[in-house]
């Protein structure tokens, strides 16, 4: 249980029982037929697919109708309850039913809490998704083979409640870097969309193949197809880094959990896998599989249950190809070929090395590979400025709860000085959002003009900031 120091709580604040301050906590049913009986409209039927972290997901949404939605009358949901996952790998996510959406109802996996005039759902909301309390659920799951919260757990919640208008306060605060947030994923996400477009655009179905493009097996363009270590060796907190389908996500690698070995196990990998620089990282193996990175790294570092493929570079582009792999339609292909299911998804190195891949001329991919390029600056900004308004956002939680965010003193700081912060920030995500539109229409202009014609010009690009 989380404990909740009493006397570091600003004056007015309190620290109270959730089951104290609630009208209802409480879960619901699947109605009988499961997903058979579900409509195209009727009565909404939330489910934890659509519970996120702050966030309602109406993606997936399911119905009933009035008949079956009366029958599970004690668990219809009203405007302003919190929705909390209970069960399962999303437990913990939580957020305040839209509205709009009501009357609605949950199923046995989404619980309701609705509180009391003492608590703003809002601001409920917010605490339980907070990284502390984020962690102390799941250090309190009960189920021997399924994670799963309880009633009892939830009344048992500990929560800070200050006034309620210095809730709404906080949850005011926290909305607006929630919006920034959200800014500058719609800005990373327009660019990694309108790549994704750029290569149909140019390239056509990767897998119909309707420009009429030469047609090799993998290993006729790649000077080796091999893979990592499929031990399983010591790890050390430093050394050489040791990078597995963890850390392989389409288009980076994330090092933020990285591990590392000895130089001893590094030379022994790099004996059947010394990846360099313009290589491709492709998870083959596990919950990642489909992955693909261009190696961007200028050091050392081991592979484990990561396919390594070295393009030749006199025929084929590595950035194409990382592009190829990480296509949707040919990615479903490579895993419909592959007919990997059961315990551990798996694609075979002979399956990557026979898998027909289309050549456009080499030209043509070098033309693409110069828009990643210039995406590819872009993106490093954009990420960080994401990484930077999701510290921002986790931050103002950890000290809102705390009470930081009340002035005690003249020390503290004030909170006009955190919405500046905000604010500027927002107006610099916008601009950068504006960039990259204009940067995408600058790209879309050329491809309809030259990119089919196949010169082999220099691409000129006007990226603003990047000339």
């Amino acid at each position: 249980m989380i404990t909740i120091d009493t006397k570091q709580l600003p004056k007015g604040w309190q620290s109270v029982r959730l089951g104290e301050y609630v009208k209802k906590v409480g879960s619901g049913i699947t109605p009988r037929g499961g997903e058979a009986v579900y409509l195209q409209s009727g009565i909404p039927l939330i489910r934890s697919q659509n519970v996120h972290l702050n966030r309602f997901e109406m993606k997936g949404l399911a119905f009933i109708s009035p008949e079956q939605d009366k029958q599970m009358k004690e668990t219809r949901v009203l405007s302003g309850d919190v929705l909390l996952n209970i069960t399962g790998a999303s437990i913990g996510r939580v957020c305040v039913v839209p509205s709009e959406l009501c009357p609605a109802n949950v199923n046995q996996h989404v619980c309701i809490i609705r509180t009391d005039k003492t608590i703003e759902p809002s601001y409920l909301a917010l605490y339980i998704s907070n990284p502390d309390f984020q962690m102390f659920i799941a250090n309190t799951e009960s189920g021997a083979t399924r994670q799963a919260l309880t009633k009892a757990q939830i009344e048992d919640f500990q929560v800070p409640v200050p006034p309620l208008e210095e809730q709404k306060r906080i949850v005011a605060i926290a909305q607006k870097a929630d919006r920034l947030r959200r800014t500058r994923r719609y800005a990373l996400q327009l660019s990694d969309t309108y790549l994704r477009s750029v290569f149909l655009e140019m390239f056509g179905n990767p897998v119909t193949n309707p420009e009429g493009w030469d047609i090799l097996p993998l290993n006729k363009l790649c000077t080796n197809i091999t893979d990592g270590t499929h031990d399983t060796p010591d790890r050390l907190p430093s050394g050489v880094p040791f990078i597995t389908s963890k850390n392989i996500r389409p288009y980076q690698m994330d090092l933020t959990d990285l591990e590392f070995v000895s130089l001893e196990t590094h030379q022994e990998i790099i004996k059947r896998c010394n990846p360099s620089f313009g290589d491709i990282l492709y998870t083959n193996i596990g919950v990642n599989v489909g992955n693909a990175v261009a190696n961007r790294l200028k050091f050392s570092f081991s592979l484990k249950n990561v396919a390594l493929l070295q393009p030749n570079h006199k025929i084929l582009n590595h950035l194409f190809l990382e592009s190829l792999l990480n296509n949707e339609i040919f990615k479903r292909h490579i895993i419909q070929i592959s007919s990997i299911g059961g315990a551990q998804k798996f694609i075979s190195l002979e399956v990557l090395r026979n898998i027909s891949v289309i050549k456009p001329p080499l030209p043509l991919q070098e033309k693409f590979a110069q828009i990643v390029q210039k995406f590819d600056r872009l993106r490093t900004q954009q990420r960080e400025a994401d990484r930077q308004a999701e510290h921002l956002f986790q931050t103002l939680l950890h000290r809102a709860f705390r009470g930081e965010l009340t002035s005690q003193n003249a020390d503290d700081e004030p909170e006009s000085l955190l919405l500046e912060e905000i604010r500027a920030q927002q107006a610099k995500a916008k601009a950068e959002a504006k960039t990259a539109t204009q940067a995408m229409g600058d790209a879309a202009e050329y491809i309809g003009t030259k990119a089919k014609q196949q010169d082999i010009e220099p691409i000129q690009l006007k990226f603003p900031g990047f000339e």
